[in-house]
């Protein structure tokens, strides 16, 4: 029984997606920079977390300890 149930709600939703109506709708001028400013923040988060990672990668390798540039540990629980 719900397995008809599933079966006959695939059929419906199949069928509403081929006959779609018309949504009268419009994008906002504004939409174009908010995807812009999404990709910026996007691109700059994935390269300060990807030099992040690479720099406690060669600090776990060269066995020096993740050291910032002003010498802070960067792990803020292992601070004295």
């Amino acid at each position: 029984m719900l397995g008809d149930f599933v079966r006959t709600s695939v059929y419906l939703a199949a069928l509403a997606l081929l006959f779609p109506r018309s949504a009268l709708a419009y994008i906002d001028p504004g939409v174009g920079s908010l995807i812009l400013q999404g990709l910026a923040a996007a691109a700059i988060s994935a390269l300060v977390f990807w030099s992040n990672l690479r720099t406690k990668i060669k600090a776990f390798f060269t066995g020096h300890g993740a050291k910032t540039e002003k010498g802070a540990p960067t792990d803020p629980d292992k601070r004295p």
